[in-house]
């Protein structure tokens, strides 16, 4: 697995285009989902939406951005502390390198 920094987000971007899992030296991962138990503290209305990712991108335990096969990513607007605010602009980047921008909800 790939040991990125928090805030290099070209390779954040590449790593999530891909589907590969990384992990960076702060608290941000991108990985393939394992279910309801993963959620974290996601906000019970966006819950259904996440168990049908394929991929997440968490900061701490809990997904701020996921891709839903068929369909693209999904980044709700919930906010979180103030480092997971950092990791939702860098995630918000990222996407935008690959040209892929989320439905917010």
């Amino acid at each position: 697995m790939t040991k990125i920094s928090t805030r290099d987000a070209h390779k954040i971007s590449v790593s999530i285009r891909n589907g590969d899992e990384f992990k960076t030296h702060g608290a941000m991962e991108g990985r393939e989902t394992l279910g309801r138990w993963d959620s974290g503290r996601l906000p019970g209305e966006f819950v259904d939406s996440f168990l049908t990712a394929d991929y997440a991108v968490y900061s701490y335990a809990t997904p701020i951005a996921w891709h839903v096969p068929d369909f693209g990513w999904v980044m709700p607007e919930t906010r979180y502390s103030l480092t997971t605010t950092r990791h939702q602009s860098t995630v918000r980047y990222a996407l935008s390198l690959s040209m892929i921008r989320p439905a917010a909800v």
